[in-house]
């Protein structure tokens, strides 16, 4: 702690930030009245000293077949020569099937952990990087594919294997011709004195068998846009959704509504879309347009109600509905104006008034006169008539 000049109050030493008592490669922490060092990651000690952790003295820290490089603070892995990977994984590369080999003619390549070795074929040896026929012991001089072996009469000569005649005279055996690789997924390439199975098309070699490629998941396929993918056994099959035609690779929409009308109902319209269609009941019908309903605008509580006047008589027919006023009225129906039948002349008889209302009208006996069986007479006359 630290106390200023007149003052009764200490204050903290913030040591980590005065003084830098830890090491280099430590995190320094002020604590009230104190700080504590750590080492960082990778190293280790008090804090106040730190000398960095080799982890590659730490078996398994990188694969088996990497080198491990310790740094400060940090290791790096590197797969060995022979080897690809990201130090931690490492696999062997197989120089033979990439053909990334210096092996002479007449020699096999066979690959190993991490390299290959070439050995000479036919009965040749080894001699400064190439296959030479050994020192001669066979007269006359046995073929290039021939070997001299010893014999009861001293040597002869004789076809190597994958070879056949009298080893002065030696032809390749096409072992491809007695089927000897498994069939359908591999086909047999000969050699000069071997052969070899490769993956069809539409197989990829897995170790020592072929398994099929599924075109539709690695995005292989030719398949339309509009197409489903179907994998088979070393290739696949395009086919063109409903509503599209064509071989697969490359489809086209149908047009359904050229055909009978989509199959939707007579009176419904047929809307074509890319891949399918749609059909529609006409207005004043209902239905899921390949069945239409008319719809009666005259029921009551109808779900598409009419606009007919309340003079007016509704009349369905089928899509639609015609209005026309009662008797008493005139106009188009949805309109509808009362008849002033009293403007008409001898509308009622004589000695009579005519009188208006909506949708009739009233004949009254002039005032004095008495209604008689559709007559208007006096008063005396009535009596007279009784």
């Amino acid at each position: 702690f630290a106390r200023a000049n007149g003052r009764a109050t200490c204050t903290d030493i913030d040591e980590c930030a005065s003084n830098k008592p830890c090491h280099t490669n430590a995190t320094c922490l002020n604590t009230e009245g104190s700080f504590s060092c750590t080492c960082k990651r990778s190293f280790s000690g008090n804090g106040t000293w730190c000398e960095d952790v080799d982890e590659c003295a730490a078996p398994g820290t990188c694969h088996p077949w990497a080198s491990c490089t310790n740094l400060p603070g940090d290791y790096s892995c590197s797969c060995w020569q022979g080897f690809e990977g990201d130090g931690f994984s490492c696999q062997d590369v197989d120089e033979c099937t990439l053909s990334n080999t210096t092996c002479p003619p007449i020699s096999v390549c066979i690959n190993s952990a991490g390299s290959y070795v070439c050995s000479c074929l036919n009965g040749t040896v080894a001699q400064n990087d190439t296959c030479m026929p050994p020192s001669p012991l066979c007269t006359p001089a046995c073929h290039l594919y021939g070997l001299c072996h010893p014999s009861p009469t001293g040597h002869q000569c004789v076809c190597d294997i994958g070879f056949e005649g009298d080893g002065l005279t030696c032809s390749d055996i096409d072992e491809c011709q007695e089927n000897v690789c498994p069939a359908n997924e591999t086909e047999c390439v000969n050699k000069p004195g071997s052969f070899s199975c490769v993956c069809r098309e539409g197989y990829i070699q897995n170790g020592t068998s072929c398994t099929d490629v599924d075109e539709c998941e690695t995005g292989e396929e030719e398949c339309s846009e509009f197409a489903q993918c179907v994998n088979t056994m070393g290739s696949h099959l395009c086919f063109c959704l409903s509503g599209f035609t064509g071989d697969g690779k490359n489809c086209s929409d149908i047009d359904e509504c050229q055909t009978l009308n989509g199959g939707c109902h007579p009176i419904a319209s047929c809307a074509n879309v890319v891949g399918s269609f749609s059909c529609s009941c006409p207005f004043g019908t209902m239905g899921s347009g390949f069945e239409c309903q008319d719809m009666d605008e005259c029921a009551e509580n109808s779900m598409l109600p009419n606009n007919c006047s309340a003079h007016a008589l509704c009349l369905n027919t089928e899509g639609s509905y015609s209005c026309a006023c009662t008797e008493g009225y005139h106009g188009n129906g949805f309109t509808c104006e009362d008849v002033d039948e009293c403007l008409e002349p001898s509308v009622c008889g004589a000695n009579m008034t005519c009188q208006n209302v909506p949708g009739a009208y009233i004949c009254n006996c002039i005032l004095g006169l008495a209604y008689d069986h559709g007559t208007c007479v006096t008063e005396e006359g009535c009596a007279n008539a009784s």
